[in-house]
């Protein structure tokens, strides 16, 4: 997997328009071959419902949301980069916000970040997590 950011476009009718090569990478699913589809086809069947809620709540009320891995796991269903215990997807943080030419709304932009194993390293290691990188007297993170 690259590094970098998921970056897609969807129209006002909430379909794929634009798909970058790093979400190509992480789906193996290339941009002409999602261009036109909903979202929610690749979104996990049972968070599809409110994902399409909150695309429309970000159209029609100009909102931006941001969907935490904590709560919502991810956006778009794909592997995670390498096999993890804890992990059967990558987890997402997502951020959805108006997209706009002019004045005009034209549908969404949305960034895909992974942080599975951020997520992952603090599953392995929860003192991180309750103590805010530190355990006891120690200091887990290092520069």
């Amino acid at each position: 997997m690259t590094t970098g950011i998921g970056v897609l476009t969807l129209d006002r009718d909430l379909r794929i328009q634009s798909w970058n090569n790093w979400l190509a990478n992480a789906t193996g699913l290339e941009e002409t071959a999602v261009r036109g589809r909903l979202l929610t086809e690749f979104a996990p069947p049972s968070r599809a419902g409110f994902i399409h809620e909150v695309l429309t709540e970000v159209i029609g009320q100009g909102t931006t949301r941001v969907l935490s891995p904590a709560l919502h796991h991810c956006v778009i269903v794909c592997p995670p980069p390498r096999t993890l215990r804890h992990f059967q997807e990558m987890q997402q943080n997502v951020t959805i916000a108006l997209l706009r030419s002019d004045q005009d709304i034209v549908g969404v932009i949305i960034t895909v970040e992974d942080v599975t194993d951020r997520f992952a390293e603090e599953r392995e290691r929860p003192d991180l997590a309750r103590h805010g990188g530190k355990s006891g007297d120690r200091d887990l993170i290092s520069d």
